[in-house]
């Protein structure tokens, strides 16, 4: 029997994208209630040009990984719909809060912590790219501090990886604004 569960990847106070209107980022177990034996986790990240989290890039791959015996989760993170407020960091600082979730929660979720996988399609993609780059570069405070927020590997389906002349300028337009940096778009072209 498959085990479905939401968890808030943020304690209140912890997160503050001005344009959340209550939302906060979260992941959505599909577990195996067998945690007797420990098994390899899929964190799966949907596209959505950074826009939405596109459901169908969500639970439908979860269900498969989970069909093929993985404990599996969706990650709902940071999205900027209505352009008004660039995004900047958040999705990355929440895809490695994920990732340290996972880690800490280990035991609980009955996932072995050396095998955490990142599936992730377009958006998604380019944000666990983001993470296997720039994992280092995310501080984070707390309890989680000492957890490592390194992905031990990633599947990255047809993914955002470039800022450059072939970009998808709406994934780094909702990430950046209009008036991206050189700078910023460099850091987040991951070629």
């Amino acid at each position: 029997m498959m085990e479905t569960k939401r968890y808030n990847i943020w304690e209140e106070g912890e997160y503050s994208y001005p344009m959340a209107c209550g939302f906060v980022p979260n992941l959505m177990s599909y577990l195996h209630e067998d945690r007797e034996e420990t098994r390899a986790c899929v964190l799966v990240v949907p596209g959505g040009g950074y826009a939405v989290v596109s459901p169908t890039e969500g639970e439908i791959v979860a269900k498969k990984f989970y069909e093929k015996g993985y404990q599996t989760f969706v990650l709902t993170y940071t999205t900027n719909l209505l352009g008004n407020e660039p995004l900047r960091l958040q999705p990355l600082q929440d895809v490695s809060r994920a990732v340290r979730y996972l880690r800490k929660h280990a035991e609980q979720f009955g996932i072995d912590a050396k095998k955490l996988v990142l599936c992730g399609f377009s958006a998604g993609a380019h944000l666990c790219g983001s993470l296997c780059v720039h994992y280092g570069d995310v501080d984070d405070q707390g309890t989680y501090e000492d957890v490592s927020n390194r992905p031990d590997a990633a599947i990255l389906s047809y993914p955002v990886i470039t800022s450059g002349e072939k970009a998808h300028r709406g994934s780094f337009t909702a990430l950046y604004g209009e008036d991206a940096t050189e700078e910023e778009l460099h850091y987040m072209s991951l070629e």
